[in-house]
């Protein structure tokens, strides 16, 4: 079958074996899945948003594209594998210390800011990613290409296999002038309310440090595998 003949697929995660998990393995998967969301977010806004690195754009533009696809990841995998840990967790009857607010907020605001992104600027961004982190190239020779990406109207992340050709297409609109193109997607980001939103969250309820007293209280903070 033809790559043009296929249709998306939705993204959903995993289905958990969650019958006979322990109630503190439980919540501290929880608590992973919302750490999955907003960590990145923690590590690498520091970088790209911050105004004391403005004379750095390489360094800006590099950083945003390793952020950007977690975003996807959160959404496509996390957010369904949290709702499965949800619904365990509250027919145990668990106290678990509004963690599922703030992964609706952390949810809510994310999918906020990629809505901000078309089909076409995801993928250029996630195709940076590839070469910056992993200096994967092998889309230049395959016939088709994977992708992935969020679509705002449905509220779902899709992938998909696209046709070489197509591809190509799509990013020759961007890599004509890289750094040009990337960082008018970083300033997208960070100049809409969205963004706002989403980055006082992230230095609230869902800091690294909130976080982590989070799992001290629920009694998962010295959990080891």
């Amino acid at each position: 079958m033809a790559a043009s003949d296929l249709s998306p697929t939705p993204i959903e995660g995993e289905r958990l074996d969650l019958e006979g998990m322990e109630d503190q393995r439980l919540l501290m998967e929880s608590l992973g899945r919302l750490a999955m969301g907003v960590q990145p977010l923690s590590q690498w806004a520091p970088v790209f948003s911050n105004p004391k690195l403005m004379h750095l754009p390489g360094l800006r533009c590099k950083a945003f594209t390793v952020w950007f696809p977690t975003m996807l990841e959160f959404v496509g995998q996390g957010v369904g594998e949290l709702a499965q840990l949800r619904n365990e967790v509250e027919e145990r009857d668990l106290d678990h210390e509004g963690l599922f607010d703030v992964a609706d907020e952390a949810e809510r605001g994310i999918r906020g800011v990629l809505s901000l992104y078309t089909k076409e600027a995801q993928l250029f961004i996630n195709d940076r990613r590839l070469q910056n982190v992993h200096g994967i190239v092998s889309q230049f020779f395959r016939p088709t290409v994977g992708v992935k990406w969020y679509d705002a109207d449905d509220r779902v992340v899709y992938r998909d296999r696209m046709p070489d050709d197509q591809y190509h297409e799509i990013m020759r609109a961007f890599y004509a002038d890289i750094q040009g193109s990337t960082l008018a997607l970083l300033e997208r980001c960070v100049t809409r309310e969205e963004w706002v939103e989403l980055g006082q969250l992230a230095q609230g309820q869902a800091s690294i440090e909130d976080l982590t007293h989070l799992a001290d209280r629920l009694g998962v903070g010295t959990e080891v595998e």
